[in-house]
């Protein structure tokens, strides 16, 4: 089946001005630590003084990161097998340091999902430089991998599609489901604590299922060969998605199997 091209629903903010607002927000967010620590001693006019200055950056740092969300990229990240729509998605492919990969604080923009949509997952191959930022990144395992769990219901099936994150090779694990099924968990948005979703009310809600790297199904020529597990070669841009086993350029890939943990420039596996 031959695919137009998607594209993304908008522009991006600029590479110079996303690297002024991350530096600028770091900032921020560094001075105002700094102030509610000098004000748990503080008494009198100091105290009152320094109230001012934090109430200052707390307003500053919620006027850049608002900025920032607004910016973030929107991408064409995946496509669903059920109905042949695109999905576009916010990413920050430009670098790791970008708040939308901040584990516990993640901004990101209001998703505009096919209904079809169940969860997206990702693992990550850092490249040798690491940038620095101070939160918690979770980028997933070094190699894609599947939940099981969620393809073995006969109603879900999962693509996998490659995105390139600053230096670093991604990879976006998206489910989709026709019908939804509400009685299972979900699991986690790609590098975050929690998912949001529509209950069978329409009303979007959020919930956690954090990953656990033991339910991680690396050995995914069975799903493809099921077709629970379809892919998305790296580079198309039709997003044209495919169901042989032989060509695919995801299997038995190098790389750790846990879960990578970045914050300062430091790197560890959980």
């Amino acid at each position: 089946m031959n695919h137009p091209a998607p594209q993304a629903r908008r522009e991006p903010f600029p590479t110079e001005r996303r690297r002024a607002l991350i530096d600028q927000y770091f900032a921020t967010q560094h001075s105002e630590h700094e102030i509610s620590q000098l004000s748990e001693c503080a008494t009198g006019l100091d105290a009152a003084r320094l109230a001012q200055h934090h109430q200052f950056y707390v307003r500053r740092s919620l006027d850049l990161r608002e900025e920032y969300t607004i910016g973030v990229p929107v991408l064409p990240l995946s496509r669903c097998p059920f109905t042949d729509e695109v999905v576009q998605h916010s990413i920050d492919h430009l670098g790791l340091d970008g708040l939308w990969w901040d584990y516990d604080a993640a901004a990101r923009p209001p998703e505009q999902l096919p209904a079809t949509f169940f969860a997206l997952t990702g693992a990550l191959r850092l490249a040798d430089t690491i940038p620095w930022f101070p939160f918690l990144c979770l980028p997933g395992p070094e190699v894609p991998y599947v939940l099981p769990r969620l393809l073995e219901h006969p109603a879900i099936v999962a693509v996998l599609s490659s995105v390139a994150i600053g230096g670093h090779q991604g990879y976006a694990i998206t489910y989709f489901a026709n019908p939804v099924p509400y009685g299972i968990p979900r699991v986690n948005t790609w590098a975050t604590n929690m998912y949001t979703f529509p209950n069978e009310e329409g009303k979007l809600v959020w919930d956690a299922q954090p990953e656990n790297p033991d339910e991680f199904g690396f050995d995914l020529e069975p799903w493809i060969s099921s077709r629970q597990l379809l892919w998305i070669a790296p580079g198309d841009q039709t997003l044209a998605l495919r169901d042989t086993v032989s060509g695919c350029p995801y299997l038995r890939l190098p790389g750790r199997r846990s879960i990578t943990c970045i914050q300062e420039g430091d790197v560890w596996w959980d």
